[in-house]
């Protein structure tokens, strides 16, 4: 059975499993930087974007929290608030297309 985190609601597992070790490298060549600088405490905008992109990617595939935030050197709720933030950026991008809509009448 799959336990879940009380504040965030995600998935809570057990280590990275290596296939998500392997996309974090290939990810990292493709972006042009270092697993070992995603992995580090840099927190310039770059590094930071680089892995909110890569969480939010690996949850659609069906990674738990604790499995990406192990993967990129990080408790899982920063990983939670990285999806939190992506979450609010989306839903703040509808909303303004909503609020551009004529209204009906």
């Amino acid at each position: 059975m799959t336990s879940v985190c009380p504040r965030c609601g995600f998935a809570l597992h057990q280590d990275a499993p290596p296939d998500l070790l392997s996309w974090l490298e290939t990810y990292a060549r493709d972006m042009g930087t270092t697993v070992a600088r995603l992995r580090s405490h840099r927190r310039d905008q770059r590094h930071g974007t680089m892995r909110r992109d890569f969480a939010t990617a690996a949850v659609e595939e069906g990674y738990s929290t604790v499995q990406i935030g192990r993967a990129l050197n990080r408790d899982h709720s920063t990983v939670c608030g990285y999806l939190r933030v992506r979450n609010d950026n989306a839903l703040g991008e509808k909303a303004e297309g909503v609020a551009s809509k004529p209204a009906r009448g």
